[in-house]
C-alpha cells in the first residue's frame, strides 16, 4: 500500500524545489520535470549562447588574399583593400543581413538579430562605415533567409549596371567554398578557384576554426534579368559564386562552464554538445569546456544521419560532439540514447527544435534568445540561457528524490514497527488486546 503521506510529501518537496530553482534561473513548466531532473543521466546542450556568453565579434579575417590577425587591425585592414573591394565588402554585409541597430532590453544602443550578422555590422562600424545608407540604395529583389538545414543565406539586389542583380551570399564556409569556382585576388580581380587555392582557403578556415572561432563565408555573382527569372523560389541560387573570403567571430565561453561541466561528470551525467558551427570549431570550443575528452568522438550532421541506427548505437557511448548539426540530428540522438535506457534532457531555443525538446524527458528552452513555440514545448525555461543553471536544476531534482526518500524511510520504518508492536502485543495479551488502540494508531 502508498503511504498515506507520500503524495503529500512529494507535491511539497516539488514546490519548494521549483520554488527555489526559480531563484536559481529555472522556471518550471511542468512540476514532474523537476523530479525527472534528478535522474538525467544526459544532458545534450545547444552551444551558442548556453555554453558561450552569445557576444560575437569578428576577430580574425582573410578576405582577398589578406589576412587580418586581429580585432585591433579591422580599420586599417580595411583601408588597405582596394576602393571597389571596400565597396563591396560592406553591401554583402550591409544588405544580407537581417540585423539593425537600436535599443536593447535595458535601453542600450546595440546591434540587434542574429549575433553572427550582428558581429559582421559591428565590424563595419568599427571600419568607419554606415550599414544604413548602404541598405538605403539597394532594395532586396529576392531573400532567401538564413536556415539551420542550409546553413546560408542569400540575396539579390539590383547591380549598378542597368538589368543586371548582384547575388550576395554567406554562411557555413565549407559550404560556400563548394559553391564557388572563382575568387577575388589580392588587386580585387576576379580569378580561377583552383584546388591549390582552394586548399589555400580550407587551411585559414581550418586554422580559424581550431582556435574555437566561428568561420563565416561572403561570396557573390552577378546576374542578368533572364537568370534572376530563373531563380527558384525556395532555392537560392549557390552556384558560380566567387569567394570574397572569409571571417573568424570570437565568442567567448561563459565563466563557470568548465566547473559546472566537471560536476556533472562527477553526478554520473554525460555532456553532449550538439551545435550548428564547424567541427573543427566544435572540437575546440568542447575542449576548453571540458566535454571533449580522450578518447571522445566527434561527428557532423550529415555524418549522423548517414548512419544506420545499430552504427548510432555503437558510437554513442564515445560521441561528445556534433557539429553542423539540424533540429533532426536533436531528435534522432533523442530517440537513440531513450533506445538505451537513458533518461535525456535537452536544450534548444529555435522554433525547429520543438519536436526535441517534445521528446526528451525534460525540455530545457532559453528565456532570452528562445522563441516562444520553442518555450511551450519546453519542460523547464533558463532565464539566463547558461549552462550553470542546468547544473543547479540537476541539484534540486536530486534533492527532490533524497527528501522522497527520507520520507519513505521515516514513514516505513514507523509503519512496519507499529503493525509488529501491534500484531505481538495481541499475541502475548492475557485478555488479546494491543499495546496500541485504534485511535494510536491512526496518529
Amino acid at each position: 500500500a502508498v503511504p498515506e503521506g507520500l503524495p503529500m510529501a512529494v507535491t511539497i518537496a516539488l514546490a519548494y524545489a521549483t520554488t527555489k530553482m526559480l531563484k536559481d534561473g529555472n522556471l518550471v513548466r511542468q512540476l514532474a520535470a523537476c523530479e525527472t531532473m534528478g535522474g538525467a543521466t544526459v544532458v545534450c546542450t545547444d552551444k551558442t549562447g548556453t555554453l558561450t556568453q552569445n557576444k560575437m565579434t569578428v576577430v580574425r579575417g582573410f578576405i582577398a588574399e589578406r589576412e587580418m590577425r586581429s580585432r585591433s587591425d579591422a580599420q586599417s585592414f580595411f583601408e588597405q583593400l582596394p576602393k571597389d573591394l571596400q565597396k563591396l565588402l560592406m553591401q554583402t554585409i550591409a544588405i544580407n543581413s537581417t540585423a539593425f541597430e537600436g535599443p536593447d532590453e535595458r535601453g542600450h544602443i546595440d546591434f540587434i538579430g542574429s549575433k553572427s550578422e550582428c558581429a559582421l555590422l559591428g565590424f563595419s562600424k568599427v571600419c568607419g562605415l554606415d550599414y544604413r545608407s548602404t541598405r538605403a540604395d539597394h532594395k532586396p529583389v529576392r531573400v532567401y533567409p538564413f536556415s539551420s538545414e542550409k546553413k546560408t543565406m542569400t540575396t539579390i539586389v539590383p547591380a549598378e549596371s542597368e538589368g543586371t542583380f548582384r547575388i550576395h551570399a554567406k554562411g557555413a564556409s565549407e559550404i560556400i567554398l563548394r559553391s564557388c569556382t572563382k575568387y577575388l585576388d589580392r588587386d580585387g580581380q576576379v580569378q580561377e578557384l583552383d584546388e591549390t587555392q582552394r586548399n589555400e582557403f580550407l587551411r585559414y578556415i581550418s586554422t580559424f576554426a581550431n582556435n574555437a572561432l566561428r568561420t563565416f563565408a561572403l561570396a557573390y555573382k552577378n546576374i542578368d534579368s533572364s537568370e534572376l527569372d530563373c531563380c527558384n523560389d525556395d532555392e537560392a541560387p549557390l552556384s558560380d559564386l566567387i569567394w570574397i573570403g572569409v571571417v573568424g567571430i570570437q565568442d567567448p565561453l561563459r565563466p563557470g562552464v568548465r566547473q559546472a561541466v566537471e560536476d556533472c561528470h562527477h553526478a554520473g551525467v554525460i555532456v553532449r554538445m550538439i551545435t550548428g558551427d564547424n567541427i573543427e570549431t566544435a572540437r575546440a570550443i568542447a575542449r576548453d569546456a571540458g566535454i571533449l575528452t580522450k578518447g571522445g568522438q566527434a561527428v557532423t550532421g550529415p555524418q549522423w544521419r548517414a548512419m544506420s541506427p545499430e552504427e548510432q548505437h555503437a558510437l554513442l557511448p564515445r560521441l561528445q560532439v556534433m557539429a553542423r548539426s539540424s533540429p533532426m540530428d536533436k531528435q534522432i540522438m533523442v530517440q537513440r540514447l531513450q533506445e538505451r535506457n537513458e533518461v535525456v534532457a535537452m536544450t534548444g531555443d529555435g522554433t525547429n527544435d520543438s519536436p526535441a525538446l517534445k521528446l526528451a524527458d525534460v525540455g530545457f528552452s532559453m528565456g532570452i534568445a528562445g522563441t516562444e513555440v520553442a518555450k511551450e514545448a519546453s519542460d523547464i525555461i533558463l532565464m539566463d540561457d547558461d549552462f550553470k543553471s542546468i547544473v543547479k536544476s540537476l541539484r534540486w531534482g536530486r534533492a527532490v528524490n533524497d527528501s522522497v526518500r527520507k520520507f519513505l524511510q521515516f514513514q516505513l520504518t514507523v509503519n512496519i514497527t507499529a503493525v509488529l508492536l501491534t500484531f505481538i502485543s495481541s499475541v502475548f495479551s492475557s485478555d488479546g488486546q494491543s499495546a496500541l488502540t485504534a485511535v494510536q494508531l491512526l496518529w
